[in-house]
């Protein structure tokens, strides 16, 4: 790249960074991730009352309050997870109702508004994928790369969607799509005090593949009629895995295939009981232990411990809430993880073994 197209590159990533919080070194990632919910809340308080708001609102807040829970509960992980998704609509929101004047008006003026972010999010995406993460956990990273991973496809949406139904449902596809660079860059400015080891990057196409077949068999009725809506999201998640596995953007793969890995969990495991919940919270305590290796990075199976944690909690105080995410993820997404890892050890031999790992194992039922 040229010197002067270097500059301009720096020079737009620098008028979008601005946007971002002011983030101080000194603060630990507690004070930065309630800052930031402080930040949103005022942001969401602002917004005018409309369509897109009020439908949006009630999530967003209940989001916000979950978050604060999360932080003060030391689930550090699972508070970044969630700030992932509240941010992406709320950032969105917002520059609908900042683009108002292009909103009001036809498709050219969206086409021109369409061609700007374009030009704005080129370089800010270029510079994220060459950017060092230093000791940052390997699950911010994972989170930040899935998160990308929306990017162009919503941004790309949001054209047709304008042209279907009307230019303001593009701009929030668009406004989306930014959210989702946003978080990206923002989620590299967190400040994690614990250290963290070597995280094994590379190919889990095989175990994505895996999974797919597993989707396939599943995918029958009564269950494919009852929960097609949940299929649907299982599939959008397979579907980032592969392309974050083939852009090499390997972390942000093995969480979206550990996420679809949930999703499916959910779909086949019954509601625990309250006798089976205790059992939960135990056997994630037991897979925590797994985590002592003080040269591994096992910060995307901790957010999937806090995760059940936090799901076995509620579970346990209201009737309301199912508690199968939380066995999902303990029978099924962190076997899943462990016999990753398990095949990054030993290479392709031992991919038979991990596949009986996780199909077989429903630990610690029968």
């Amino acid at each position: 790249m040229t010197s002067w197209r270097m500059n301009v590159a720096r020079w737009l990533c620098a008028i979008l960074l601005s946007s971002l919080p002011a983030v101080s070194s000194a603060q630990t990632v507690q004070q930065q991730l309630t800052d930031e919910v402080k930040r949103l809340r005022k942001e969401a308080s602002a917004q005018p009352e409309g369509e897109l708001w009020k439908d949006l609102k009630p999530s967003v807040e209940t989001g916000l309050d979950r978050i604060e829970k999360d932080v003060a509960a030391s689930r550090v992980l699972v508070a970044v997870r969630g700030l992932a998704n509240i941010r992406f609509h709320l950032l969105a929101v917002a520059y609908v109702n900042q683009r108002a004047e292009v909103a009001r008006g036809d498709l050219s003026g969206f086409e021109r508004e369409w061609r700007r972010v374009d030009g704005e999010m080129r370089p800010v995406e270029r510079l994220f994928r060459e950017a060092t993460w230093g000791k940052t956990p390997a699950v911010v990273r994972a989170l930040a790369e899935s998160t990308l991973a929306t990017t162009r496809p919503l941004y790309e949406a949001s054209r047709e969607y304008a042209a279907a139904t009307a230019v303001p449902y593009g701009l929030f596809y668009l406004g989306q799509a930014r959210g989702a660079l946003d978080f990206a860059q923002f989620s590299r400015k967190l400040r994690f005090a614990e250290s963290y080891g070597h995280f094994p990057a590379r190919s889990f196409a095989v175990e994505i593949d895996r999974l797919e077949q597993q989707v396939e068999k599943a995918y029958r009725p009564p269950l494919s009629i009852d929960r097609h809506r949940d299929f649907i999201g299982l599939n959008a998640w397979i579907k980032r895995a592969v392309e974050l596995d083939q852009g090499k953007l390997y972390y942000g793969a093995l969480y979206a295939y550990l996420e679809a890995t949930r999703s499916l969990g959910e779909l086949l495991v019954a509601s625990p009981r309250a006798a089976d919940l205790a059992r939960l919270k135990e056997s994630a305590i037991a897979f925590e232990k797994r985590l002592g290796e003080p040269r591994r990075d096992h910060s995307i199976a901790r957010l999937f411990i806090e995760l059940a944690g936090r799901e076995t909690e509620r579970a346990q105080a209201s009737e309301e809430a199912s508690g199968r995410s939380a066995r999902a993820i303990v029978e099924q997404v962190l076997p899943a993880y462990f016999a990753a890892l398990e095949r990054t050890a030993g290479g392709p031999a031992t991919a038979a073994k991990a596949e009986l790992t996780v199909t077989l194992v429903r630990w610690p039922y029968t």
